[in-house]
């Protein structure tokens, strides 16, 4: 992301869900490099919306991937490659509401550009096998999170290149 991102939460939410956004936005402002954040009432006028959907909802949208999900997050880049438009899927029927903060700031964090799961990490937040009490990042997630938006990492790198400047700053 490079401009500001307008966030509209949709319907079948509860109060402690926008309690979880609210509170991981501002912890997301903490960080240097990610543009300013804030809900919207206004649909139209939303470039990352956060929707919450049944389990079969979540089916329908996720069968090509062979899996059931909880939360899925789509994202949209511009040619530089950065992020313009992300939505945001949350299954509210059969998750319980420890089980929807994990998957809250999983999607989320996942819609800031950290997009892949986690295979070694059990503590993160991305752990690929579902751990639904991780309610919170790991400090290797906000680690990575600080280099995803450090000013020295542009929009449309490759791998190559910011492991190159990685190994640099850290010789």
């Amino acid at each position: 992301w490079t401009t500001p991102i307008s966030i509209y939460i949709g319907e079948h939410h509860t109060q402690e869900d926008l309690s979880i956004i609210q509170n991981h936005i501002e912890d997301l402002q903490a960080i240097s490099g990610i543009p300013d954040m804030a809900v919207t009432d206004s649909f139209e006028d939303a470039n990352l919306t956060i929707s919450f959907i049944t389990q079969a909802e979540m089916n329908v949208k996720t069968e090509s991937h062979g899996e059931i999900a909880l939360g899925y997050t789509t994202v949209w880049w511009d040619q530089q490659g950065s992020i313009t438009k992300a939505e945001i899927d949350i299954v509210y029927d059969v998750q319980t509401q420890m089980e929807r903060k994990h998957t809250l700031l999983e999607e989320i964090t996942q819609a800031m550009g950290l997009m892949n799961d986690a295979i070694l990490y059990e503590d993160s937040i991305f752990y690929v096998e579902y751990k639904p009490d991780i309610l919170a990042l790991s400090l290797l997630d906000w680690k990575l999170l600080q280099i995803h938006y450090t000013d020295i990492i542009e929009p449309g790198m490759k791998e190559g290149a910011v492991e190159a400047l990685y190994t640099k700053a850290h010789a």
